[in-house]
């Protein structure tokens, strides 16, 4: 578990598996990096921004508390994936959310 009061938090090429983050003011960026686990990720009042390794079609992603603009895979969506997906992703934030998968 990654618990942030206030600032930013990135990583880049990392590896996080079943990663719970809590960054109350701020942003969260990942870059070029995986997240083969669930993953819970509340943002406060800032914005998220990741792109990762995998397939999009390999996550539940979560976004529907989500109060700003939220884009996965340049989609505007709430929520993406099926429940038969093999890992879960739920984002809440006042901010923005964009997702990009790399395959």
């Amino acid at each position: 578990d990654i618990d942030i009061g206030t600032g930013d938090f990135t990583a880049e090429s990392c590896t996080f598996s079943g990663i719970s983050i809590d960054d109350g003011t701020g942003e969260i960026k990942m870059q070029n990096s995986a997240l083969p686990g669930n993953a819970d990720i509340d943002c406060g009042t800032g914005d998220v921004s990741m792109t990762l390794s995998g397939n999009v079609q390999d996550y539940q992603i979560d976004c529907s508390e989500c109060i700003g603009d939220v884009n996965i895979q340049n989609n505007s969506l709430k929520s993406m994936g099926s429940v038969s997906a093999q890992y879960r992703m739920k984002i809440d934030t006042v901010g923005d959310v964009d997702i990009l998968f790399t395959e």
